[in-house]
């Protein structure tokens, strides 16, 4: 089912989802669904998931399920965690700080968390030799492949003498390939004031998160003349996606026990 059919809460009231509209050909294609990324784990004291249909209780977004993020709550002061590393190429090196610091607010019990995460992963790239770069589709007939050439030995001659006039060479051709750099950074608060008759409380959580990434398309090759302005990119073209996504909410309500019943107000506001 798709990724807005699973309703995400915290501290047991609603996340708003993204305002990413997923458009490609993949799983869950034209859904909105809720950015987990944008919560610091620093700040998630557990997690709690209901598999089954909610859909009764919560609304038609909880058909494939519930997940509730607690936030954390204890008065421990600062912690920590640090992490980094690469691959075996020397490539996607990573780094991740996550702090968390809680400390009393009042004398009822009342506590406030503050966290805080900054990841950094650059690119991997896994490119390998391709052969699809024929220039002129009109010097041999078939321009697609070799293996679809009339005279792939010939295709490859002439594609040959035309990188060597350019002073280009084939692995000026290569496709980037892998995963895409990334830089995420978020920060988090969870306030509990208790009432000082310990029957009710003020509550308010929220945070920010600023995410930048950087992808790769599939090359557009000389050959494809649909797909580019040759007058512009001769030798072709690969695009790049470039994101810069920022994430804000604040959530606050009260709560108080009345003759044996609970009431609750709660605004939210998430963009």
């Amino acid at each position: 089912m798709g990724p807005d059919q699973t309703l995400v809460l915290i501290n047991g009231k609603r996340r708003h989802t993204t305002s990413l509209l997923n458009n490609q050909g993949t799983f869950g294609n034209g859904s909105v669904g809720t950015d987990l990324n944008a919560i610091p784990a620093s700040a998630i004291d557990r997690i709690e998931v209901l598999r089954d249909g909610a859909s009764a209780q919560y609304g038609s977004d909880a058909i494939a399920g519930v997940i509730n993020i607690i936030l954390k709550k204890d008065t421990e002061g600062l912690s920590f965690t640090a992490m980094g590393g690469g691959t075996q190429a020397g490539d996607g090196a990573m780094a991740r700080l996550s702090a968390n610091y809680g400390l009393e607010v009042g004398n009822n019990g009342g506590s406030i968390q503050l966290s805080g995460d900054a990841y950094v992963r650059d690119r991997t790239n896994r490119t390998q030799h391709h052969d699809l770069i024929i220039f002129d589709q009109s010097a041999l007939g078939n321009f697609f492949a070799y293996p679809f050439t009339d005279n792939p030995d010939a295709a490859r001659a002439y594609d040959d003498s035309v990188l060597v006039a350019r002073g280009l060479t084939r692995d000026d051709f290569n496709f980037q390939v892998g995963d895409a750099k990334i830089v995420n950074l978020g920060l988090f608060y969870n306030l509990n004031l208790p009432l000082r008759s310990q029957k009710g409380a003020f509550y308010s959580f929220g945070g920010s998160n600023l995410r930048k990434g950087e992808g790769y398309g599939f090359r557009r090759l000389p050959s494809d003349g649909n797909k580019m302005v040759l007058s512009k990119f001769p030798n072709g073209f690969q695009p790049n996606t470039v994101s810069d996504i920022y994430d804000f909410s604040v959530a606050a309500g009260f709560e108080h026990e009345f003759w044996g019943m609970a009431f609750r107000y709660q605004q939210c506001i998430g963009q």
